[in-house]
């Protein structure tokens, strides 16, 4: 069981924490370090000592400026297409200020070693 004090808030560096996780079965941690915010994804490696083999854990820290990056995503407007899910374009075929008819292929899609199409649902004339 966890006590409390650990569960709602971090122990202090070099502090030691006795938590038994069934009977007979005690987990000696201690908390060693706390690292410094990775560059660009929000983490920081948290050292700890768990029955003397020491172990590094990244932890998101919530505090961190981190500039997230998000997409726009398909719409229900004529001009809108949407994706099934996200990858990157290895192929565009079609051009600027070409009629695009019901069905044609817009762009080859890859994700995950996976291809796909995405087609048009409708006509319309590119820009």
């Amino acid at each position: 069981m966890i006590p409390t004090r650990y569960f709602l808030g971090r122990p202090d560096v070099g502090e030691e924490m006795n938590i038994s996780i069934e009977k007979g079965k005690l987990l000696i941690i201690r908390l060693m370090a706390i690292g410094a915010v990775t560059e660009g994804k929000g983490t920081r490696d948290v050292w700890f000592e768990v029955n003397g083999e020491v172990r590094a854990v990244p932890v998101e820290d919530r505090s961190a400026a981190v500039e997230t990056v998000s997409r726009e995503r398909a719409t229900t407007d004529p001009g809108s297409v949407g994706a099934p899910m996200s990858g990157v374009v290895v192929e565009v075929r079609v051009k600027e200020a070409q009629e695009v008819k019901k069905g044609d292929i817009l762009c080859v899609q890859s994700a995950m070693k996976v291809s796909y199409f995405s087609r048009r649902y409708g006509d319309i004339k590119l820009k």
